[in-house]
């Protein structure tokens, strides 16, 4: 088990955390702009107390920890959002299925393409469908028991298709 030893902390609120390993001109500085004080603040502290931690703070961190490439407990804060947080989650769901995509938690797609086989106009009738990304689509076309008639199914698929090509005419025709 490898230890970090953090000699200098700084923080930079409006421009994101910016973690400096040492003052010697040979260590590295990590600096990621999406990272907030509250998170960063947990991942020093420790994470000790997910039951009281809310659905989007432990989402946050789930992330964080993705991208600093803590991948087991990433995977840890995963399993456990999914099984203790489910019903936030739910609230959240647009929002998570877009964003689980870009950091690809398994699990969490699983979680969700389960949610979306029953309730499939959760996400085609969510704002921003057009904007899910391509392996978003793709996960839920690969459910073969879609509770939607598969005309509207590919309506939905030709209304994504259309705003990802903005050069399209408007009628076919031309």
């Amino acid at each position: 088990m490898a230890t970090i030893k953090l000699v200098n902390v700084l923080f930079s609120v409006s421009c994101g955390a910016l973690i400096k390993l040492n003052t010697d001109p040979g260590n590295k500085i990590i600096t990621k702009s999406n990272i907030t004080a509250q998170i960063f603040e947990i991942i020093l502290k420790g994470i000790n107390d997910t039951e009281n931690m809310d659905t989007r703070t432990m989402y946050d961190l789930m992330v964080v920890t993705n991208e600093l490439e803590f991948e087991e407990l990433s995977k840890k804060l995963e399993n456990h959002l999914i099984q203790s947080k489910a019903s936030g989650l739910r609230t959240h769901f647009a929002f998570i299925y877009h964003a689980i995509f870009k950091h690809k938690f398994k699990n969490l797609e699983n979680f969700c393409n389960n949610i979306i086989v029953k309730q499939p106009r959760i996400i085609f009738e969510f704002a921003e469908f057009s904007s899910l990304y391509e392996s978003a689509l793709m996960s839920i076309l690969k459910c073969d028991d879609l509770q939607m008639n598969e005309k509207e199914i590919w309506e939905y698929v030709i209304k994504w298709g259309i705003a990802q090509n903005p050069t399209l005419p408007e009628k076919m025709e031309e």
